[in-house]
């Protein structure tokens, strides 16, 4: 396993008394941040192209402004990842100037008020060369995995400034790693395993191995339904979400456990 170098963080001292505990980012020894946000309660946050560009035009300002690398970006409907190499206070302020300008951009747009961004920011660090090839092939092939169209027809990933012309991306290192645009292109088509990155890791980071496989299960069951949203619906489709659960091979006891629902409810259902 090669590393892609090392950088020297600084430690933050310890939360004070009533404040919210939070869990610690990890720390990357090369300075590399496989990054996602998403939009509270999995709502749009681009619904438009103006919307994507309106925030390109932040990432390019604010990556500029943050001592911030930016090496793969992709914008999904609803969530965007990137892939950076930053300090990681660096990258929380790059993230919180980010965020926070276009959520008061799409606010004032849309004419709403809140939050538009679910909790903090998802990172995980990226340490060894065939992983970050792996997080940049994982962020390109979002749209493909969504349904949406192919890897290399996706306008709003890097994708097109590795093939074309880089406008915010560094592209040079990742071009090196895989030997140039050509060899970049054929590492994008080749067959590989769905390797989880970041989405699946702070979904069931927190559970065991059986675990995160039991909800992904679920997931892969009810499709954008969250399973503790099962128990808020009216009772026919809570039951026609119960019942779809147990005619595909979840029991009375796993329903129970992912929903909070009560097993006689379930098992009427």
């Amino acid at each position: 396993m090669r590393h892609i170098g090392q950088v020297h963080l600084s430690h933050s001292g310890k939360p004070k008394i009533g404040e919210k505990m939070v869990r610690k980012r990890k720390m990357s020894e090369a300075g590399f941040y496989h990054v996602m946000a998403r939009g509270t309660g999995r709502q749009i946050i681009f619904e438009c192209d103006g919307d994507r560009r309106v925030f390109l035009h932040l990432l390019q300002k604010t990556v500029d402004l943050s001592e911030v690398r930016l090496h793969a970006y992709c914008l999904m409907d609803n969530h965007f990842h990137l892939l950076v190499h930053a300090d990681l206070q660096k990258l929380a302020e790059c993230m919180q100037k980010l965020s926070g300008g276009y959520a008061r951009w799409f606010n004032a747009k849309a004419g709403r008020v809140g939050h538009l961004f679910q909790e903090r920011f998802k990172s995980e660090a990226v340490d060894d060369e065939a992983y970050l090839l792996t997080v940049v092939r994982y962020i390109h092939e979002n749209p493909k995995k969504g349904g949406l169209c192919e890897t290399n027809d996706y306008p709003w990933s890097s994708y097109g400034e590795y093939v074309g012309n880089s406008v915010i991306c560094d592209t040079r290192l990742v071009l090196e790693l895989c030997g140039g645009i050509d060899a970049f292109k054929r590492f994008h088509v080749q067959n590989h395993d769905q390797t989880c990155c970041l989405d699946n890791e702070a979904r069931y980071g927190k559970y065991t191995k059986d675990e995160a496989a039991l909800f992904k299960k679920a997931e892969d069951i009810l499709g954008d339904v969250p399973t503790t949203d099962v128990k808020t619906f009216s009772k026919p489709r809570r039951d026609a979400l119960l019942k779809l659960m147990k005619t595909n091979g979840l029991s009375i006891r796993q329903i129970e456990r992912l929903t909070g629902i009560g097993r006689n409810t379930i098992a009427r259902a």
